[in-house]
């Protein structure tokens, strides 16, 4: 009876080893899986997210963009009162008489203007024209130059 019981135990034991050694392969195999994947994982990610949130950001802008849209004017209009009735330091300005009106309120207009550039570059989305050149010529110069496109893109209502 013992030696049945020595054999039942070895092949017992040898069974439980075979499947120990079975399952610390499988294991292993899994770990190692896991570990290349997580070896090519930041790789892929470093390419992947930066893209994300980019687009993400795009989008956000762009939203805000729109809801924003329909009161870029009165922003412009705030935006020149508060540098044309305020100095440099944001200070109300001291109407003294020897200030000159005409750098004051170009300075007021080009700072209003760059809002309505901003809302400009995020509609047309082209990043290789200086919209606010574009602007300045068109709006702040009083001579005639006819450079600006005959064919305004901004005169859509729609964001399409």
């Amino acid at each position: 009876m013992d030696q049945i019981s020595a054999s039942c135990l070895q092949r017992l034991s040898l069974n439980k080893l075979t499947g120990i050694h079975r399952e610390l392969r499988t294991s292993f195999n899994e770990i190692l899986r896991h570990t290349l994947l997580l070896s090519v994982l930041p790789n892929c990610l470093k390419l992947l997210l930066p893209l994300r949130l980019e687009d993400y950001a795009r989008n956000v802008v762009e939203a805000k963009a729109k809801e924003e849209a329909g009161r870029v004017l009165m922003r412009m209009k705030d935006r020149f009162s508060m540098l044309f009735s305020h100095d440099s330091n944001s200070m109300p300005r001291a109407w003294t008489g020897k200030e000159d009106i005409r750098a004051i309120t170009k300075t007021a207009r080009s700072a209003s203007l760059k809002l309505l550039s901003v809302m400009v570059a995020i509609r047309l989305e082209d990043e290789g024209v200086n919209f606010m050149k574009i602007l300045s010529s068109a709006l702040l110069h009083n001579n005639n130059n006819k450079s600006v496109a005959t064919h305004d893109p901004l005169a859509s209502s729609t964001w399409e």
